[in-house]
């Protein structure tokens, strides 16, 4: 895991083709670019991607993987972590942490999976067996009940920059729901439902008889 400040993933980002990078809001900076690039450069000395004025294999590495993110055509995100699928096994993760700065690291979609069912005491349970699916209902924003519910976990899905799921999870220790608001549907979840949701989400091979889910 790689530790680095907006102003820092700016910098790299311009080496690269200086595009929006998806899911990381860039604010326009009040200082002049002499004190930014004064501060980054500091910053990246600090933190030996640049040594004796050249760039380190850390900072190739790091840039590498950005460049990698930003490639992918499959995206994820879920609350405030932004996740590139980039093969069958491994995702790029941008975490946006609440002091504006970003973790960086190359991980298995496994781990990721299994680091939000670890996180989850619902999660966690097992799910009792059922014949036939929960109901869907209609519904709409305006009429979701938010207050009674623990936890909130928003997960949106992108194919090519165009968003193609996006879900609200309302949930406690008892029980859950899934809103989707593109086709605007309350549906209940149950555990082992909202795990293969997250499983779902970076097409790992995961069948009903999976056990591990």
């Amino acid at each position: 895991m790689i530790m680095l400040t907006l102003e820092e993933i700016v910098a790299m980002n311009g080496l690269l083709d200086g595009k929006a990078i998806e899911g990381i809001a860039i604010k326009a900076s009040e200082e002049s670019e002499e004190v930014r690039l004064k501060k980054v450069t500091e910053s990246l000395v600090a933190k030996e991607f640049l040594i004796d004025g050249k760039l380190s294999d850390k900072f190739m590495a790091t840039i590498e993987l950005l460049k990698r993110y930003k490639a992918s055509n499959h995206k994820i995100f879920i609350n405030n972590l932004r996740i590139a699928v980039l093969d069958d096994t491994y995702t790029a993760v941008l975490e946006v942490l609440p002091n504006g700065d970003i973790s960086f690291s190359y991980t298995p979609a496994v781990v990721v999976v299994k680091k939000h069912i670890e996180a989850a005491d619902f999660l966690k349970q097992e799910q009792k067996a059922r014949f036939f699916e929960y109901e869907k209902e209609p519904c709409t924003e305006a009429n979701l009940n938010r207050q009674e519910w623990e936890n909130v976990m928003v997960v949106q899905t992108y194919h090519r920059q165009r968003m193609n799921v996006f879900h609200t999870y309302y949930f406690n220790d008892k029980e859950a729901y899934r809103f989707d608001h593109i086709k605007k549907i309350k549906q209940q979840r149950g555990s082992k439902d909202f795990r293969l949701d997250l499983v779902k989400l970076f097409d790992i091979e995961a069948g009903e008889k999976d056990e591990q889910w």
